[in-house]
């Protein structure tokens, strides 16, 4: 009676985890992209909601002097970020803008300023050959797509 495996089987068995891992990691390596990618999608639809609906209910007068650390709960910083956090620059909602950064490089820049006797809400996706990181490209490809409707901008009028 047999104790115990021989190095051969040892060896097929090792052979086929190996050959299974290989085959799963890229995949597994995509889906964790394509969630971070939704995420930063879905941040940008929410700082767009948050903002129409902070203007609907301060007005103008109050509505020009907020900050972006105001609106979201997003991370402030005056300079691009140095990790793949998602963050948004330029304090000033209005007027200077507020940058988005997904993956350590910018993707959405926000412009709000005042037109007749609306605040306008501009956004802007950054051209996709000048983002380095692949997470990047595949959030604006996702933005054009489902936000801004294939343009590279579009404006809301609040």
């Amino acid at each position: 009676m047999r104790k115990a495996f021989t190095m051969i089987e040892v060896t097929f068995v090792i052979l086929i985890i190996g050959i299974l891992s290989s085959v799963a990691a890229p995949k597994l390596a995509a889906s964790r992209d394509d969630g971070v990618s939704t995420v930063c999608v879905q941040e940008v639809a929410a700082f767009i909601t948050t903002t129409h609906t902070t203007y609907s209910r301060l007005g103008y007068q109050d509505f020009k002097d907020l900050t972006a650390s105001q609106l979201t709960n997003g991370q402030v910083s005056l300079t691009p970020p140095s990790s793949s956090e998602n963050v948004f620059i330029n304090t000033k909602v209005d007027i200077v803008g507020v940058d988005y950064y997904c993956d350590g490089s910018k993707i959405i820049e926000f412009v709000g300023n005042v037109n007749g006797g609306d605040y306008v809400l501009t956004v802007s996706v950054e051209d996709i050959d000048t983002v380095e990181a692949p997470i990047g490209k595949a959030a604006i490809a996702k933005i054009k797509e489902n936000i801004l409707g294939s343009d590279d901008n579009k404006t809301y009028a609040l």
